[in-house]
Order: structure tokens, then C-alpha cells, then sequence
């Protein structure tokens, strides 16, 4: 039998190593590649209505669903449930302040901007809020933009 060297052994050790080292990178790589899928951020979601009644769509969008916050008060999870030019809108709302609030908050569209009343919202309290809309199509929406009420804001609430 051939003798093998300590030379040899010591370069095949290394290939090895380097070859055990390389085939767990690839796949960590793909791994984290596959559990790193991003979704459209221009990409909206149109679902059809459900059997009892075929007239409502609900969007949904990367945009929407992302989270914007204005003094500690957070929006996210926006829906748009839509019959044609009527429907609500859907949203999540958060105090990450350490008191409770209340107040306003503006829901700007490209075609449409919606008021946000929010009433002893506890510190790390989320609830449910919707708002109705009549007049405006909203389908096409794909993001929205959060904005604390002005001045000038309230005069139209109160007329």
C-alpha cells in the first residue's frame, strides 16, 4: 500500500474543511435569500367580494399595511373596503407614548383624506378604527401618509 504524507493529509484536511465551510455559506445564503422576500412596494392587492355580495373589493398594499406614526400615536394595517365610490377604511391604531391620548389625525390618499379620532388611547394600547367614506373611488390606493391635524383642520370638522 502507498503511504500517504503528512503533506497530503494536511491538504486534504484543509480542502475539506474549506469544502464543509463553503457548502453551509450556499446555504445559509439561499436560506436567508428564500426568508427574504420583499413584496412590491408599488404592488396593490385587490380581493373580490365575498359571494354575498360580489360589489366589495378590499386593497391592500405593502404601503398601506406599513406602519407610520406622528407624537407617539402609530397607524398600520390600512384596508380600503370599497363599493365603488363608497366603503371604509380599516386600521389599527397604537399609543407608544407613556400617557394616555386623545386627539386627531389626518389618513391622506392620493384621492381622498380621511380624520382619525382617537379617545383615551392607553399607553402600548392597539385597537380597531375604521372610517367611512362616500364620493371618492378609492381601489387604485396603494399608500397613504400619516399628519397631525392643523388649525385650520378643525374649522371643517366644526362647520
Amino acid at each position: 500500500m502507498k503511504k500517504i504524507s503528512k503533506k497530503n493529509k494536511i491538504i486534504f484536511l484543509i480542502a475539506s474543511i474549506l469544502f464543509v465551510l463553503l457548502i453551509i455559506i450556499v446555504i445559509c445564503v439561499l436560506a436567508f435569500n428564500h426568508s427574504k422576500v420583499e413584496e412590491d412596494p408599488s404592488k396593490i392587492t385587490i380581493l373580490p367580494g365575498i359571494l354575498d355580495d360580489p360589489d366589495r373589493v378590499t386593497v391592500s398594499s405593502w404601503k398601506l399595511n406599513k406602519e407610520q406614526c406622528v407624537n407617539n400615536i402609530c397607524v398600520r394595517n390600512v384596508q380600503i373596503v370599497c363599493y365603488d365610490d363608497r366603503g371604509n377604511i380599516n386600521y389599527k391604531i397604537t399609543n407608544k407614548g407613556k400617557e394616555t391620548s386623545s386627539g386627531y389625525l389626518k389618513l391622506i390618499f392620493e384621492n381622498y383624506t380621511a380624520i382619525i379620532i382617537y379617545d383615551n388611547l392607553e399607553p402600548n394600547k392597539t385597537v380597531d378604527g375604521f372610517t367611512g367614506y362616500s364620493g371618492f373611488d378609492l381601489r387604485k390606493e396603494k399608500s397613504y401618509e400619516l399628519q397631525k391635524m392643523k388649525d385650520s383642520d378643525y374649522q371643517i370638522i366644526v362647520s
